[in-house]
């Protein structure tokens, strides 16, 4: 008999990362007798991370710090049904290179320090005025403007990416409550 059947919810394959940064992964089981769990290997692993009993089945991955940029870090997620019949999914992450934000930050308008590199975020990111980022990985936390509280003049997220934007599992990037009027609209470009 097949075990059960595994789809990678959050993140999809190939997702960015960077050394060093974690993310949650969400993977969905299914099986006509019901799935006892879902067990998370790092790579070459025998034994697994971590295991989850109740949907939607997920877990914290963090890449090593000394995983090697431009390799690919691969979870296997095995789902098992209560005859321990089980099958396989493999999630792989796209390793970079890139600045983690690891604790809450705020770059100010002023604050040129991180022009033209590819940001990793796993805290609060807060960010005032124009700037250019090569890349914006949002694996964990969020991402915001400066809170109109603060300021006599709405505050707009207003960033150039060059390259990949992505928002992982449970991230976000917020305008909520940040000085935008009623109706008002962007364009991502």
């Amino acid at each position: 008999p097949d075990g059960p059947t595994l789809a990678a919810i959050c993140p999809g394959s190939g997702a960015p990362t960077v050394p060093g940064a974690s993310q949650r992964l969400e993977i969905a089981a299914t099986d006509p007798d019901g799935v006892s769990r879902v067990e998370f290997y790092a790579p070459g692993a025998s034994t697994p991370f971590a295991s989850d009993a109740t949907p939607p089945y997920e877990t914290t991955v963090t890449v090593p710090s000394n995983q090697a940029v431009g390799t690919d870090y691969v979870v296997r997620a095995r789902a098992l049904d209560p005859a321990n019949h089980s099958n396989e999914l493999l999630v792989r992450y796209s390793v970079r290179a890139g600045t983690r934000i690891v604790a809450p930050m705020t770059i100010s308008a002023t604050n040129l320090s991180f022009e033209d590199q590819v940001l990793a975020v796993n805290s609060t990111l807060t960010v005032a005025g124009h700037h250019r980022f090569a890349a914006l990985l949002v694996l964990s936390g969020t991402v915001t403007s400066v809170s109109a509280e603060a300021t006599t003049e709405p505050v707009p997220i207003d960033l150039e990416i060059s390259g990949d934007v992505y928002v992982g599992c449970g991230a976000s990037v917020s305008a909520s409550s940040r000085g935008y009027a009623n109706g008002k609209t962007f364009a991502l470009e």
